[in-house]
């Protein structure tokens, strides 16, 4: 069963579909067009305006739309770099939260890999002096 808001998902980016050049439209597979237009909700009317594109579609649409473009529209060096740009917004995304201290838990560590723009989790062990310190500080605690 597919939700109502990917149902209204649908019906954005089957509007937007609608107001592109038959060449680029052309490009997309009838079986994935047909399948956003059968699963959308015939009864949302999208509010899309050519103004305010990027505030009157949902997350999702632009997320369905932009991998429409980028597998089906897009020659190979506008891929190219829109698969870069949405690389570093990412990257800066995650580096972005703040994390105290970056400690997940405080048994995990993040580390962003830069080269690869991969992202790992790094088990996260105290020192025994730290652990004897917060065993003493646990000990003090139950006191009170």
């Amino acid at each position: 069963m597919i939700s109502e808001n990917t149902k209204n998902s649908y019906s954005e980016v089957f509007e937007l579909l609608s107001h592109i050049n038959r060449s680029d439209l052309s490009k997309i597979p009838m079986d994935i067009l047909e399948k956003i237009k059968e699963n959308r909700n015939k009864s949302y009317k999208p509010q899309i305006t050519s103004d305010n594109l990027d505030k009157s579609l949902s997350k999702n649409s632009r997320a369905l739309y932009t991998w429409l473009y980028i597998n089906y529209m897009a020659e190979d060096e506008e891929k190219a770099r829109i698969i870069d740009v949405l690389k570093k917004n990412e990257l800066e995304q995650v580096n972005n939260l703040r994390f105290n201290s970056t400690k997940l838990n405080n048994n995990i560590d993040m580390k962003i890999n830069k080269e690869t723009s991969a992202y790992e989790l790094i088990s996260y062990k105290p020192s025994i002096f730290q652990s004897f310190i917060n065993k003493i500080k646990n000990i003090f605690n139950r006191g009170k």
